[in-house]
């Protein structure tokens, strides 16, 4: 399970937030990349399940 704290406003390379996040592209100003606002947190949700030590598989074997 993961929450998805802030995965459309964070930066999934450095972590850097953008609180005032209101358009559909996600620019970050520390790293510099952009891309779809969408795409970002979704990306995001899949880095976070990655990191947590007790998630369920994603695949039934």
């Amino acid at each position: 399970e993961c929450t998805e704290e802030y995965t459309f406003k964070m930066c999934g390379n450095c972590g850097w937030v953008d609180r005032n996040l209101g358009e559909k592209k996600f620019r970050c100003v520390s790293y510099r990349t952009n891309m779809d606002r969408d795409f970002n947190g979704t990306r995001n949700i899949l880095l976070k399940s990655q990191l947590n030590p007790y998630r369920t598989r994603l695949f039934a074997y």
